[in-house]
């Protein structure tokens, strides 16, 4: 498995569109031709961040070559990626496919910040995110307040824990790519 990692942050002058083309471009030069690729998943949220809701599509952008390949998009709040990932996993294992491409990519910025606290919002399952106050993000203020009460921290670690990754350095966090041999 290689991994390519698009630089993480916030690209006010590319949209959901360039963000997935350029992701899956970047993913072109670790030796397997788009034509072998036999499927295409995408980890994306949207919820209304972007007018593009059938996005898996977008992928084929970054190649002709992957036109008419099978494209799934898979949802699942903030880990959309990873579940993309475990989908194209279990595709492979199964022997439905040898090579799969997978993108993750996430458009936040192109609505105001009270529709981007509104989606985020309504992200959880809503009969029991109604429990908390704000929703979704109210229960990852509760998990928070329960960590900090069981490890014995406070919200003044929380920073840190944001920068740390970035200072293990490309060769543990893989900057651009990472993988066996790379």
């Amino acid at each position: 498995m290689v991994d390519v990692i698009y630089p993480f942050g916030r690209h006010g002058d590319r949209d959901l569109d360039d963000l997935i083309v350029d992701a899956a471009r970047a993913a072109r030069a670790f030796g397997h031709r788009r034509k072998d690729v036999d499927g295409i998943w995408l980890g994306n949220l949207n919820g209304g961040f972007t007018r593009d809701i059938f996005a898996s599509s977008l992928v084929s952008q970054a190649d002709p070559a992957l036109r008419r390949k099978p494209a799934t998009q898979v949802e699942n709040a903030c880990a959309s990626g990873s579940a993309a990932i475990y989908a194209a996993c279990n595709a492979i294992e199964s022997g439905r496919v040898h090579i799969a491409l997978v993108v993750g990519a996430e458009k936040m910025t192109a609505v105001a910040g009270a529709e981007t606290t509104r989606i985020l919002g309504d992200c959880g399952y809503v009969k029991e995110s109604g429990f908390y106050p704000a929703g979704f993000p109210g229960i990852f203020a509760q998990l928070a307040l329960d960590y900090f009460r069981r490890w014995g921290t406070s919200p003044k670690r929380l920073p840190a824990c944001g920068q740390e990754p970035c200072q293990w350095g490309p060769e543990s966090v893989g900057t651009y790519a990472q993988g066996p041999g790379l």
